[in-house]
């Protein structure tokens, strides 16, 4: 069973992202905020096998904005500190904004994430399914 963490602000694509992938263990995170507080704790004990991020995140409850870059950023940083921790981490970018998918996807690529970008328009559920790690 793969451990993903899910950045997602989108009600409808979280409900299909548990639909399609739920017999997995899965994280939401709605924001930036929420989803770099996932990385600080979560990650720890057991490392993400996967994050799906999207770069457009609205407002959580508290009025928190955020980017997917944040996390991105944060990722990257993180790695510098415990390279070894992130070493089979695959970060799937599923963002419908093509110019902050591939700016994060640069950024993350540079610090030798497996990075691979998919839009979620891309994904039809009925006929693709992830290779997840069992």
């Amino acid at each position: 069973m793969s451990k993903i963490l899910i950045v997602e602000d989108c009600e409808d694509r979280i409900k299909e992202f548990e639909r399609n992938i739920g017999t997995h263990d899965l994280f939401f995170a709605r924001s930036s905020k929420r989803a770099i507080l996932f990385l600080m704790r979560e990650h720890i004990s057991k490392p993400f096998d996967y994050i799906f991020l999207d770069h457009d995140l609205d407002e959580d409850n508290a009025g928190i904005n955020g980017e997917g870059i944040d996390v991105a950023k944060k990722l990257i940083q993180e790695k510098t500190k415990e390279k070894e921790l992130y070493r089979n981490t695959i970060v799937i970018i599923h963002s419908m904004n093509p110019v902050g998918a591939d700016n994060m996807a640069l950024i993350l690529r540079r610090a030798e994430f497996e990075t691979h970008i998919i839009p979620y328009s891309w994904i039809e559920w009925n006929k693709w399914r992830l290779n997840l790690k069992d």
